[in-house]
């Protein structure tokens, strides 16, 4: 919220909508400029929030709630956390996950009160190697991390030059690629250029990664020479096969805005062009993107309820207003925040 145009008078905000009231409020931890950006991971235990580095925090401090924002209590990570989404996990035992470094070149573990130190478990030069298989690609960033089934660590990447989906596991003591190569949709498979060249470039991106009892599910890209991004999502079942959605192409003249990932429910991204946002939804059945209605003006991110999106929330300056999808499928607006924010104050 704040001033958009102006990174440091951008102030990131967490919000929390009561189950009993319906009603949303404000919980954005205190004290710590959040100019560079927020990431969270919820689970069981409650929810931690990351800040990311931002002017001259040249590290990231964390914030730990067992009670949906009421109380915070203070962390910090010895490193920035990686400018991603999905850059934080927690299990239901209260261990976490992050990734750390601009391009995610280190993985860490520790207790989510982060009073405990933290272990490297990983790093981009010890994984790379392992993206060398059948379908070789060069592994340049690591881009989101998960806690998969029986709380096993994972992480996604950014693949370059063979469409294979970069998702590791740790299997014991030891890290496995099992990620998919991309759906022949978003490879071009089949496409060829007047000079009888593939027109898509191979390059696999993990854009988020989620976990819901015994399933992964991850939102992926792969791009065009061109800049055209196909976005889809793969789906790890129980017996470990991957199931691929439809692919949802994205013109180099649109830009990717924000995208969520609920597990066991729908993903959505938002797209801007021109000055408009749109957006577009994949169920949880996977069976095709839909568009949803013109969303209101300001719309910065979607919520989900009821296993589908139904909050669009809208920013302008200090004022968050709540819309929700009505059954006729159109946006009313349910509430409006007014956020105190001090302009100039970097906090």
């Amino acid at each position: 919220m704040g001033d958009l145009d102006q990174p440091d008078n951008t102030f990131w905000q967490v919000l929390v909508r009561s189950p009993a009231t319906g009603s949303w409020s404000l919980v954005t931890p205190k004290g710590v400029a959040d100019n560079g950006g927020l990431v969270g991971a919820v689970g069981p235990l409650g929810a931690v929030v990351g800040v990311e580095v931002s002017q001259l925090l040249a590290f990231s401090p964390l914030a730990v709630t067992g009670d949906f924002g009421v109380r915070w209590s203070p962390g910090v990570l010895p490193a920035p956390l990686a400018p991603v989404p999905d850059a934080l996990a927690a299990t239901s035992q209260g261990h976490l996950l992050a990734l750390l470094g601009k391009t995610g070149s280190s993985i860490v573990t520790s207790h989510d009160d982060a009073s405990s130190s933290t272990s490297p478990l990983a790093t981009l030069a010890t994984l790379s190697p392992l993206a060398r298989g059948e379908h070789a690609c060069t592994l340049t960033a690591l881009t989101a991390v998960t806690f998969g089934p029986a709380s096993v660590p994972m992480v996604g990447g950014l693949c370059e030059g063979s469409g294979q989906i970069a998702i590791f596991e740790l299997s014991g003591n030891r890290w496995r690629l099992v990620g998919p190569v991309a759906p022949a949709a978003a490879l071009g498979v089949g496409s060829e250029s007047a000079s009888g060249d593939d027109d898509r470039s191979l390059d696999t991106e993990v854009l988020r990664l989620s976990t819901e009892g015994s399933n992964v599910s991850a939102l992926a890209e792969a791009v065009s020479t061109d800049g055209t991004a196909s976005l889809f999502r793969v789906s790890e079942s129980t017996s470990g096969a991957w199931n691929e959605s439809p692919v949802f192409d994205v013109p180099p003249t649109q830009r990717l805005t924000a995208t969520g990932n609920e597990p066991g429910a729908a993903t959505f991204v938002l797209l801007s062009h021109s000055g408009t946002v749109t957006a577009e939804v994949l169920p949880a059945s996977g069976s095709g993107w839909v568009k949803l209605p013109g969303l209101p003006p300001g719309t910065v991110t979607l919520a989900f309820g009821r296993g589908a999106i139904t909050y669009a929330l809208a920013v302008n300056h200090s004022v968050l207003t709540v819309y929700e999808l009505g059954p006729r499928r159109a946006w009313a607006p349910v509430q409006v925040i007014i956020v105190p924010i001090q302009y100039g104050s970097s906090s």
